[in-house]
Parts: structure tokens; C-alpha cells; sequence
């Protein structure tokens, strides 16, 4: 399983470095679009209104372009930055070291449950903290509550 995160892991890098050049790439294109677009709609409106206007919707839409293509290129940056923490933070978890970004489930401890302690459910090192891949308060309650009930026989057929 190792493996297949690191070729994941592997790919992923690959992947920002040509999104990382496209990024910058787009960056110079608006900077260049923008001066060069200024320049060619003053002399535009020096030579003719209705040039001009034409020039600057021309140029209106060029830049929303660009500016749209930039922000798609930054959104797939972050995505692929968020895959590799996760990807990073599961071979962590694969060679037993602690995990810093999921919890452990430490709150929802019951030292009065039947077998809670007993199976270590809540904690450092515990089944919970293998288990949890939750974001959400919400998920991580949901997570807990599921640990902690015991179905009966009936319930667990009709599932």
C-alpha cells in the first residue's frame, strides 16, 4: 500500500510542477495582455471612438479569459497540494507515525463503557485514530456514535 502512495505521491508532484509553469505562464500573459492592451486602446480612442470601443470589449473579454484560466490553474494547485498532505499524512500513518491532521478521538473517551478501554477505541494509537478520515465535527461524532453502540443481533441481519 506504501507503494502505490508513493507512486500517487510521485505523480502528484510531476503533475504541480507543470501546473506551477502554466500558473506562471498565465501570470505573464495578463501582465503583458494588460500593459499592451492599455497601450493599444489609448491609441485606439486617439484614432476613432468606435475602434476603440470595439478594441475594448475585445480586450474585456481576453482578460476575464485569462483571469478565469488563472483562477481554474490556482484551484488545481491547491487540489493538487491537499492530495499530497493526505497522500504525505497515510504513508505517515502506514509507518506508525503519529497522525497530526485527523483526531484521535481523545473527547468521546468513556472510561465507563463495556469495552471502549478495553479495545483502546478513543486515543493516542487507537482503532479510532486508524479509522477517522473525518474534516467535520459532524463526521467525527458520527464516527464516535458508530463506535460506541452496540447493534443487536437483528439489526445488524437487516443490514
Amino acid at each position: 500500500m506504501i507503494q502505490f502512495y508513493e507512486t500517487q505521491l510521485k505523480s502528484l508532484l510531476e503533475n504541480r510542477e507543470v501546473l506551477q509553469k502554466t500558473y506562471n505562464k498565465t501570470s505573464t500573459y495578463r501582465l503583458v495582455l494588460l500593459v499592451f492592451g492599455i497601450l493599444c486602446l489609448i491609441k485606439a480612442f486617439q484614432v476613432n471612438v468606435y475602434f476603440g470601443g470595439l478594441l475594448l470589449v475585445v480586450f474585456l473579454f481576453g482578460f476575464f479569459y485569462l483571469v478565469k484560466y488563472h483562477e481554474k490553474t490556482e484551484e488545481y494547485l491547491n487540489q493538487n497540494d491537499n492530495q499530497h498532505t493526505l497522500l504525505k499524512n497515510e504513508i505517515a500513518i502506514l509507518n506508525h507515525e503519529p497522525n497530526d491532521i485527523y483526531s484521535n478521538g481523545s473527547d468521546f473517551s468513556n472510561p465507563h463503557h463495556i469495552f471502549s478501554a478495553d479495545l483502546d477505541l478513543f486515543g493516542p494509537n487507537s482503532l479510532f485514530q486508524l479509522l477517522n478520515r473525518a474534516k467535520t465535527r459532524w463526521g467525527v461524532e458520527l464516527l464516535a456514535k458508530n463506535m460506541l453502540e452496540i447493534e443487536s443481533a437483528v439489526d445488524v441481519l437487516h443490514k
